[in-house]
């Protein structure tokens, strides 16, 4: 049971499916076939074996096992999938870039690190829902301003939105005003030139350095809560002495 329960063995079946992935192009399909059935059963009787050990409530108490179940049933899943060849390499493809979802496992607290992101999230849901709108927003204003004039950036809603995405992100958000300039019409130029300020201001400067700071310092909350704890106690552990002080002065006051 240990080889299916203890950190160091789930992490070396992690390791050999990494190392699967990157060599199922080198190795003979057979090996990657028969390996790749041999970590999909490994996971699985990992989960049996916790679930044996700890029960069920115990089992999906923890976070990381809820993970591990979630990916082990997806892979369950494409394997079984109706209608389709079982033991597909296709599939057993499909699980191996599951399986290495896995190798979160052995990142440092990693759990600790999930439940500040998961934290970050929710904290960030309003700026991350200003977001989607103004993303959706310029991306239709865009469609509609110049998906005649520039087709390969707003020539559809996806592709606009697309390249609003990358305006937001300022990566290579000139090139939209570049594709205008040669167009030789002054006024397109100078509306796209607009718009793209527009976008770039809104979305990339203020929103999105917006959803970084609430992100960052969701991040680092736990820090934070964990020295407010030591300064409280700090702070009764001052004025329990000051107690003893102010009643140590009254004493030596009446004698």
């Amino acid at each position: 049971m240990k080889y299916f329960t203890e950190n160091r063995y789930t992490s070396s079946v992690i390791i050999l499916s990494v190392i699967t992935a990157f060599l199922g192009n080198v190795l003979e399909p057979l090996v990657i076939y028969l390996l790749s059935w041999a970590i999909l059963i490994y996971f699985m009787l990992e989960a049996c074996f916790k679930l044996r050990k700890l029960g069920w409530k115990g089992y999906i108490g923890h976070a990381g096992n809820r993970f591990d179940f979630l990916v082990v049933l997806c892979s369950i899943l494409f394997v079984i999938i109706p209608n389709m060849a079982v033991g597909s390499i296709v599939y057993l493809r499909l699980f191996r870039v599951l399986s290495l979802v896995k190798i979160v496992k052995l990142i440092p607290d990693a759990g600790h690190i999930l439940s500040g992101l998961a934290r970050a999230m929710k904290a960030s849901r309003a700026i991350l829902t200003l977001l989607a709108i103004q993303l959706v927003f310029f991306s239709l204003l865009g469609f509609s301003l110049f998906g005649t004039y520039l087709p390969n950036y707003f020539g559809n809603p996806l592709s606009a939105m697309n390249t609003i995405f990358t305006i937001f992100t300022v990566e290579n958000w000139g090139a939209v005003p570049t594709a205008a300039a040669a167009l030789d019409e002054p006024f397109i130029y100078y509306a796209v030139n607009a718009f793209v300020i527009c976008v770039l201001i809104l979305g990339g400067f203020i929103s999105l350095s917006l959803a970084n700071a609430i992100f960052v310092d969701e991040m680092a909350s736990d820090n934070n809560d964990e020295i407010m704890k030591k300064m409280d106690l700090l702070m009764a552990e001052n004025a329990e002495i000051k107690k003893v002080l102010i009643h140590l002065e009254k004493q030596i006051g009446k004698s």
